[in-house]
């Protein structure tokens, strides 16, 4: 497979077993992904640097990548270029604010990267003209009738996000430039619609949540969905490998395409309130998974647990919580301790070790945010 180009296309709170019933395997090869964290930053980070959150230290909007990291968007003697529609995310300030482009634009060899709204809250609710949502989540949350409709619009918002994947594969088609160049399709981190009584995809760590898809498009790569897992750390890697270009040490590792990979992964979560300072929320979730099923580990006490829990209640709307009387069916989700979900191969002695050498590996990007990032965070949905 000849690859000088590489179209990433990272659709945002994509879960996998969604995305399979939206018939995405027909399209190209296919896996099941570990996200190396329930939050965009962070993810962006690491899919970008090949990187697990503790070496790259984003742990939200609040930080940067630091200068000296290799990335995806600052390879040598590569066209390194973001889509003009990120320039309105501040995601964008997180990866250090690469050049953007339109991809008819850029020069070969290049990356590319492209960031779609897809299955983030508002469901569906994006305008492309404007860039912007139509109303912020919890005026969605507060609109919508059942917890039947949050699904079909959240089905709704992923397959919007395909076709137009599936579009931008038609265009370059037309500019003759898809025989050297591999489209990459993948979620950031998945998406809770009313599993463990909790519409969202931050704060607990559930298979919904991480698991994401994948999905590799090339004309020499037969579709379909392929065995076991890999990780967002290794998609760094794997376009490195393909474009001949040699990296700086990462934690992931290059994949050959279209064959069978078992990779375990982990993801972590720290507890962010952008526009509450004052408000005492950090909580870090560790948990690390296989193809079958993984261990979270939710530190700090039932205060703690309280606290984060008591202003999700107060400040975002009452149609997130589902089922039950609201405190007894949800907040045991919120609670301290290590749970496991599935059947992992791996022992939780095993896990709790890994789980100490991350906490010994954590570092902190550098620190930037401002009132502007709030207010534009809240219009974007993340608050």
């Amino acid at each position: 497979m000849d690859i000088d180009n590489v179209v990433i296309y990272v659709a945002d709170a994509v879960r996998y077993d969604t995305a399979v019933e939206q018939d995405i395997s027909e399209i190209g090869a296919v896996y099941k992904t570990i996200a190396s964290s329930l939050h965009t930053p962070t993810s962006f980070a690491s899919i970008v640097s090949g990187l697990y959150p503790p070496s790259h230290g984003v742990e939200g909007f609040q930080h940067q990548l630091c200068p000296d990291t290799q990335t995806l968007l600052n390879l040598p003697k590569t066209d390194c270029a973001i889509s003009p529609s990120m320039e309105h995310h501040p995601v964008t300030d997180v990866l250090r604010n690469p050049p953007s482009k339109d991809l008819e634009r850029i020069n070969s060899p290049y990356v590319y990267l492209i960031r779609d709204p897809a299955g983030h809250a508002p469901y569906n609710q994006f305008d492309w003209e404007e860039f912007t949502r139509q109303q912020t989540s919890e005026e969605y949350f507060d609109s919508v009738s059942s917890i039947q409709q949050m699904r079909e619009d959240y089905q709704n918002a992923v397959s919007g996000s395909i076709d137009r994947f599936q579009n931008l594969i038609q265009q370059a088609k037309d500019y003759n430039v898809t025989d050297n160049t591999l489209f990459v399709y993948l979620g950031d981190h998945g998406e809770r619609v009313g599993e463990y009584g909790y519409v969202g995809h931050n704060h607990l760590a559930r298979p919904e949540s991480v698991y994401v898809p994948t999905l590799f498009y090339h004309k020499d790569i037969d579709p379909g969905r392929r065995d076991g897992c890999i990780r967002h750390i290794d998609i760094a890697p794997t376009v490195c490998e393909l474009l001949g270009i040699q990296t700086k040490k990462m934690d992931g590792d290059s994949i050959k395409i279209g064959e069978e990979v078992y990779r375990p992964g982990y993801n972590q979560y720290e507890s962010v309130f952008y526009s509450s300072t004052r408000l005492d929320s950090r909580r870090m979730i560790q948990s690390y998974w296989d193809h079958d099923g993984g261990f979270v580990k939710t530190k700090g006490g039932y205060l703690k647990a309280l606290i984060i829990y008591g202003y999700l209640r107060w400040n975002m709307s009452p149609n997130r919580f589902i089922g039950g009387d609201g405190f007894r069916s949800t907040f045991s989700e919120f609670s301290p301790g290590m749970k496991k979900y599935g059947n992992p191969s791996i022992s939780l002695d095993e896990c709790e070790k890994i789980f100490e050498q991350f906490q010994k590996r954590q570092n902190t990007g550098e620190e930037k945010v401002d009132q502007e990032t709030v207010d534009q965070l809240e219009s974007l949905g993340y608050m």
